[in-house]
């Protein structure tokens, strides 16, 4: 049996995002992406250790936007 994780490392959160598709969505960019591709425009997230964000915290945030 895993372990349970209770944050996320995000990177940003956006509301409304209405590009790309029909209505509204809340948008998630995480922390820690260890691909590091070559030109990639989001160096920013790279980082694994920055921008933990309890769970419930983000939630919380989210909610009203539902």
């Amino acid at each position: 049996m895993g372990t349970q994780a209770t944050s996320i490392n995000l990177n940003r959160l956006h509301f409304p995002v209405s590009t790309l598709g029909f209505g509204q969505r809340v948008a998630l960019w995480v922390q820690g992406c260890s691909l590091q591709c070559p030109g990639c425009i989001s160096h920013d997230t790279w980082e694994p250790n920055r921008g933990q964000v309890p769970f419930s915290q983000l939630i919380a945030t989210i909610e009203p936007w539902l």
